[in-house]
């Protein structure tokens, strides 16, 4: 559990960042610690498993966690939609899992992203670390190494737009979608 994570600060609130998907559905914990922008954990449940899953294994992993505070960033090109046996959209049931279990939580909607060539010149910034107005980007090689390896290997190619991400490993049968 969380008590041997020597880079998660047990007095501060959690980030949670969400990607719903049909194959795989992802979690990332981070928190930010004055400038720097720490993930510290990476969660995932492959199919059949879903939302109840996910959540279970955070709740499991962060019982110990001294605040239940979490700051939810919502998934939203499919967290907001909901199946047609239920009332509730994959983001809400999520959040109200996490406060039956007594976490409270702050659920942000950043929008739509940005597309892919704006995204890569973002984090390209970003891992420069040279902009005072930037955060440092620290990934826990054992816990996040999840989060690792999806940044440092997501194809990208020239496209219509300029620089696209290559969708084509996702798809992949011999690529593990972890």
């Amino acid at each position: 559990d969380c008590r041997m994570d020597a880079d998660c600060i047990p007095g501060r609130p959690l980030r949670l960042a969400v990607d719903w998907g049909s194959a795989i559905s992802t979690l990332s914990i981070a928190q930010y610690i004055g400038r720097e922008y720490r993930f510290i954990k990476d969660i995932y449940v492959k199919h059949p498993k879903l939302i109840d899953d996910l959540a279970a294994d955070f709740i499991s992993y962060y019982k110990p966690h001294r605040t239940k505070e979490v700051i939810f960033l919502e998934d939203v090109a499919w967290g907001n939609r909901r199946m047609p046996d239920s009332r509730r959209t994959f983001n809400e049931k999520f959040v109200d899992i996490l406060r039956k279990k007594g976490w409270k939580v702050r659920v942000i909607n950043l929008g739509m992203p940005v597309d892919d060539q704006k995204r890569y010149i973002l984090w390209w910034k970003v891992l420069r670390e040279d902009d005072q107005r930037l955060p440092f980007v620290r990934i826990n090689l054992n816990n996040a190494k999840h989060t690792f390896i999806s940044m440092s290997q997501a194809p990208a190619a020239e496209g219509r737009k300029g620089i696209e991400k290559d969708k084509r490993s996702e798809r992949s049968k011999s690529i593990a979608p972890e």
